[in-house]
């Protein structure tokens, strides 16, 4: 099992965990395959750094819900590889049901500060991003896209998200000011986001089809849309300002 092999990795002299803040039997459930080399040199006060390993296995029926604060990530086909500075899990994934891939690593070691990341791809539709919690206006978002992201997990808990996409495939559109980004264009967006239970996106940058809009957004207790907060709003020629857009509340 999962929590069985993380918490022999983290036995002396490995320590493979020793700097994460993590209990190796809550990191993760599920079931693990092995192998690896083990070469530990017949010397007295021996260190962690006298010890060299490679461990690789394939993980199953994982699930992590500790990892990313709030959120519960499920890998589906996952390989790990563990050598003295580094810990990596990578393969297919999903976060909060939405599937993906990802690679989740963790640098180790006497500098190691604990500090963990995840990278990956996910697909972008207005149903993941209510299942993020992230719900926005209706018909603000549809059709399918991509984004890669990185999540930023510290020590106690905290998980910073960035997410960058191209927008392919996605339609967006503003109705209060007559804009539309079709399927077929690209753009950019470009987010920084808290996540966890006060979710917040502290950085937005989103240009489209004429549009250029810098920002930031809150949302509700229940993670509804609340205030979207722009320093700089413009749309082609004919608009250039600063202000915010308000949630009217439900209906």
């Amino acid at each position: 099992a999962i929590p069985s092999v993380l918490s022999l990795l983290n036995e002396p002299p490995l320590n493979v965990l020793r700097t994460s803040g993590r209990d190796p039997a809550e990191i993760a459930s599920g079931q693990a395959i092995l192998q690896g080399t083990l070469r530990v040199p017949l010397i007295e006060n021996l260190q962690g750094e006298d010890v060299d390993f490679d461990v690789r296995g394939r993980l199953s029926w994982v699930r992590a819900d500790t990892l990313v604060q709030g959120r519960v990530l499920t890998p589906t086909r996952v390989d790990l590889h563990v050598v003295p500075d580094a810990i990596d899990v990578s393969g297919r994934a999903a976060l909060d049901g939405i599937e993906g891939t990802a690679t989740w690593s963790q640098v180790m070691g006497p500098e190691a500060t604990g500090a963990s990341r995840v990278e990956g791809v996910l697909a972008i539709t207005n149903d993941n991003l209510n299942q993020l919690g992230v719900v926005l206006p209706d018909g603000f978002v549809s059709g399918r896209g991509v984004a890669e992201f990185t999540i930023d997990l510290a020590v106690g808990g905290g998980a910073q998200l960035q997410a960058v996409s191209d927008l392919q495939g996605l339609v967006l559109a503003v109705e209060p000011l007559r804009w539309r980004k079709p399927q077929g264009t690209r753009g950019l967006l470009n987010l920084q986001a808290n996540l966890g239970p006060d979710l917040s996106i502290p950085s937005l940058i989103l240009q489209a089809n004429g549009l250029d809009l810098q920002g930031a957004v809150s949302f509700s207790d229940e993670g509804q849309f609340e205030t979207l907060s722009f320093s700089q709003l413009s749309v082609d020629d004919w608009l250039n300002v600063q202000g915010a857009l308000r949630s009217r509340g439900p209906n």
